[in-house]
């Protein structure tokens, strides 16, 4: 019975912490140090063979990749806490032991594949013949 609430407390704070980690991260907001003008944007004077809907359109789905990124490492960071505490908390039971090796396995493969994200687009770009592909990492 002491076991089970020793579990459920680091559960619940191991919970909290990553909820406080999150709801930081999420309302971070860049500070101005001088009163200066806030950045305009740079569809206002769209690149050359570009519209103005094309430059929108483009910014557009470079946030949303952007926003997908940071949610794939925010949920794979969390699969690697719930890894951990199932290891810690196992109890030497071998089926909790292996579901906590396959869950670390596929957070640690997420997070590869998040950190490897643009590289893979410009390899991609690359196979398909794009030359100005540097400017598809670029929001």
């Amino acid at each position: 019975m002491m076991l089970l609430l020793m579990q459920k407390t680091a559960f619940y704070s191991v919970g909290w912490i990553v909820l406080a980690v999150v709801l930081l991260s999420v309302f971070a907001l860049p500070v101005y140090a001088q009163p200066t003008s806030l950045p305009t944007s740079s569809c206002q004077n769209p690149p050359a063979g570009q519209t103005v809907l094309q430059c929108l359109w483009n910014r557009v789905v470079c946030t949303i990749v952007l926003w997908f990124f940071a949610v794939v490492i925010v949920i794979s960071f969390i699969m690697l806490l719930v890894a951990a505490l199932k290891f810690m908390t196992g109890g030497g039971d071998p089926k909790e032991i292996e579901t906590a090796k396959k869950l670390l396995t596929f957070a640690v493969v997420g997070l590869i594949v998040a950190l490897l994200v643009r590289v893979i687009v410009l390899v991609v770009a690359g196979l398909l013949g794009i030359t100005n592909a540097t400017n598809l990492l670029i929001c």
